[in-house]
């Protein structure tokens, strides 16, 4: 008679060398910040001297250059209003257009953008509804604020140059593509990554402020 089979036992989990280690992860970022801190404290005191109160912070002088733009545009507040309703019509035209993409249906977008413009090549932003909606949103705002920019009366030409220069450099600096967590192809990058490309891109911006004695020296390559 044979020997009855003991019963396996519960199955051990292995762990799964593919997924990222918390542990060691916050261990990289830490010692990064750690050396982050101490040049971010001395960047800050060298422009403010510990009393930032005391300080120029519109070293560009654009101050009164917005101030005679809100003042024309107060001037003239039926314009703004105009526009107002123009904004918030389109936006509510996207969101009818997303609603429709989500049920599987195909429309034209209401917002592409300009040729050569490289920040939304990735097939996500085309393909995911939601990024594109952050794509759509974000154009049409900018377009919005540049056309307001562009169409006040009462600024002088350098005037208006300046204000919308600094405007532009505002809206390009606030663009999806910008952020890791709107950008999916720093989404992508970061999983296949396990995170790396994150602590990689920190730990060059301390080297570059190690490098420039805490001030911004980027490096400088031939390719």
């Amino acid at each position: 008679m044979s020997a009855a089979k003991k019963p396996a036992g519960p199955k051990t989990s292995q762990p799964d060398d593919s997924l990222p280690s918390p542990v060691a992860f916050n261990q990289q970022m830490s010692e990064i910040l750690d050396r982050l801190r101490p040049l971010m404290k001395d960047y800050v005191e060298k422009r403010t001297g510990g009393d930032t109160a005391a300080k120029n912070w519109d070293p560009l002088n654009l101050q009164p250059a917005i101030q005679n733009f809100w003042q024309a545009t107060l001037r003239n507040p039926t314009g703004l209003i105009d526009m107002q309703v123009e904004y918030w019509q389109n936006m509510t035209l996207l969101w009818q257009d997303m609603g429709k993409k989500f049920m599987g249906e195909e429309t034209l977008d209401l917002m592409t953008p300009e040729k050569g413009d490289r920040r939304f090549r990735d097939p996500l932003w085309n393909q995911n509804i939601a990024f594109d909606m952050l794509k759509q949103s974000y154009l049409l705002t900018s377009h919005w604020v540049q056309k307001a920019v562009h169409n006040v009366e009462g600024l002088n030409h350098k005037e208006r140059a300046k204000v919308d220069f600094y405007t532009r450099q505002f809206l390009d600096a606030m663009a999806p593509s910008n952020f890791a967590v709107t950008n999916p192809e720093v989404i992508r990058e970061t999983l296949n990554s396990k995170g790396q490309n994150l602590l990689k891109g920190l730990e060059n911006l301390v080297e570059d402020l190690e490098r420039g004695d805490g001030e911004l020296a980027i490096r400088k390559t031939n390719y």
